[in-house]
């Protein structure tokens, strides 16, 4: 993957984890980001329902069906971002860096909630932290920037 440009083809992400509350948000920051494309969303439990069918203020949006995740669903994605408990995106990783060991993979949990710390936030707070780390924050650009890809 080259570096994307404003000129170029928007970047192709998918949602692991996109029924809790970092996946919700997430979902709602990529729909109004300019340069990116949700593909597709994936939530265990959630699996064959429409996200508005668990997230009724958002039903009026056209978005992919709720999945089971497998790595072989995201062979044509840019950018995973995992919003799963920590010790659960881990094994998933490992699997699809298996598969595709070039995948970006953004794992927001673990950037949000750094291990031994633990952050109170409230709702505006952490719209506002998962929002800050998607625009730049240091972390973000180091994961995004490592693999040359500019959000």
């Amino acid at each position: 993957l080259s570096p994307l440009s404003l000129s170029d083809k928007k970047i192709k992400t998918s949602i692991i984890g996109a029924t809790g509350y970092t996946g919700i948000e997430l979902v709602r920051i990529l729909l109004s980001h300019p340069f990116t494309e949700l593909s597709s969303i994936f939530a265990s439990s959630n699996a064959g329902l429409d996200l508005g069918e668990v997230y009724p203020h958002i039903s009026h949006i056209d978005l992919p069906i709720l999945e089971e995740f497998s790595p072989q669903k995201t062979k044509d994605d840019d950018v995973l971002f995992f919003c799963l408990p920590h010790a659960t995106s881990q094994k998933i990783i490992a699997e699809v860096q298996a598969e595709y060991p070039s995948k970006i993979i953004i794992d927001l949990i673990s950037l949000i909630f750094p291990t031994n710390s633990i952050l109170l936030f409230t709702p505006l707070k952490f719209s506002i932290a998962l929002r800050d780390l998607l625009r730049g924050t240091p972390e973000i650009l180091a994961a995004i920037n490592a693999n040359e890809i500019f959000l």
